[in-house]
This record gives structure tokens, C-alpha cells and sequence, in this order.
């Protein structure tokens, strides 16, 4: 039973500190560089079934998140290869319309 795309969509706009940037992916995945220096791999199983998600945050945020959508699932947390920023990577958030001027 994997997250929906519902789902990842609330955690994601939550703002909790938690980004889950992909799911189902292989754990090879991980080896990115250009994922951020607080990604992890979760490795997680549940009704018998394995699969991988790529997550940003911090590990206690990612884990209560995951435990309140699908119990004890998760196997195990393994930092990713990544080194860059937080801050400066870049994810497919929508474009803010630019602010309006105020009249003079």
C-alpha cells in the first residue's frame, strides 16, 4: 500500500517539514548527487509488498508522517548521496504571480 498521489500531495503542501520527492523509485535512485543534503531513502514494507520513496526533511518529521498515513511500515532510513543545498534545490513548486506595484 503506497502513498497516492493525494496523499503525497497533502504531505507535500502540509508543510510540516516533510517533501517527499519521488515514490516507488530504486534504491540506486539515492546515488544522485544533486539531491539535497536532508534526503533520505525509505525502505518500506507493508501486506508484503517493498518498495522505495525519496524524502526530504528532518528523520523524525519523515517518520511520523509515514506512521500516520500507513502505520508501521517503514524498514529502514538511509541518508542519499546528495550534496546539495536544502535551500537551493530546486522542485516543481507552481509560480507565484508577480506582486502588484504600489500606485504612486
Amino acid at each position: 500500500m503506497m502513498l497516492t498521489k493525494e496523499q503525497v500531495t497533502e504531505i507535500n503542501d502540509a508543510g510540516h517539514g516533510v517533501l517527499i520527492l519521488y515514490t516507488n523509485v530504486t534504491p540506486d535512485k539515492a546515488e544522485d548527487k544533486t539531491l539535497p543534503t536532508n534526503a533520505y531513502l525509505l525502505e518500506l514494507k507493508k501486506d508484503g509488498k517493498t518498495w522505495f520513496d525519496l524524502v526530504m526533511g528532518d528523520a523524525v518529521s519523515i517518520f511520523d508522517k509515514y506512521y500516520d498515513y500507513l502505520g508501521n511500515c517503514m524498514v529502514r532510513m538511509l541518508w542519499t548521496k546528495g550534496t546539495r543545498q536544502p535551500s537551493m534545490y530546486k522542485t516543481d513548486k507552481p509560480k507565484q504571480p508577480p506582486k502588484k506595484q504600489p500606485k504612486k
